[in-house]
């Protein structure tokens, strides 16, 4: 699919010089964070969180953390206040369609732009996962079987985030519909798919997630925390 100047905005153009580059070594993070928030009744992209907004705090951290470009998934009216040159935000026209219309945007905007390269992908709604979470993730992913091609962290045995997707992955999950996302993948392709453990203790864990205000105000007060303990340490 080719984007059209309505679609995506990249802070950074993105030059045919580029597009014939060698990327199977790259990783690009691609961050979902289109979602029509219908439970929690308001934007969550837009609460308020330690540094900002919930959506300002992540792509942030994404900066900050990590060095891989990082392709944003987002509702056309969310503001979009951070400006890089590593971020390319994709504007989701349909986010009534379900999160695998989300990933097949992104999907399709790395491989126009970033040939061969592998996917991390993340939840706009999940901001306990850290950059080390993600870097530990990866790693992971260098050194998985040759058999698997979709790799998936667990922390203390809950399926989270990235999700990891090579080439061959990535077009499988170019095949979604409607609101199936992940597990769907690993329905069809349990054979090719593999799961890696850590353990987490003494932070929030990755998989926390935000779909009502009960959960917000609770992961919001574990946020307070984590940022102190981060700051005396």
């Amino acid at each position: 699919m080719v984007f059209s100047t309505t679609q995506f905005i990249a802070s950074e153009s993105l030059n045919e010089k580029n597009r014939e580059n060698d990327f199977s070594q790259l990783v690009v993070i691609l961050l979902l964070a289109s979602g029509l928030s219908t439970r929690l009744g308001r934007a969550k992209m837009l609460l308020p969180w330690t540094s900002g907004t919930i959506f300002d705090t992540v792509v942030n951290r994404l900066l900050h953390e990590t060095v891989q470009p990082l392709v944003v998934v987002c509702h056309p009216e969310l503001p979009l206040t951070i400006h890089d040159n590593r971020v390319n935000y994709v504007l989701n026209n349909r986010p009534e369609h379900g999160i695998s219309h989300s990933i097949q945007l992104a999907v399709s905007f790395l491989k126009e732009n970033w040939p061969k390269a592998a996917a991390a992908i993340l939840l706009g709604d999940e901001p306990f996962v850290l950059g080390g979470d993600i870097r530990n993730v990866m790693s992971d992913f260098d050194n998985r079987p040759s058999n698997c091609h979709l790799l998936r962290p667990r922390y203390n045995q809950i399926p989270g985030h990235p999700v990891m997707l090579d080439q061959k992955a990535l077009s499988w999950a170019e095949q979604l519909s409607g609101d199936r996302g992940f597990g769907a993948l690993w329905a069809q392709h349990t054979q090719e798919a593999c799961y890696v453990d850590y353990s987490v203790r003494d932070r929030p864990i990755p998989t926390t997630d935000i779909d009502t205000l009960t959960d917000y105000r609770a992961a919001y007060s574990s946020a307070v925390t984590m940022e102190k303990n981060l700051k005396r340490g």
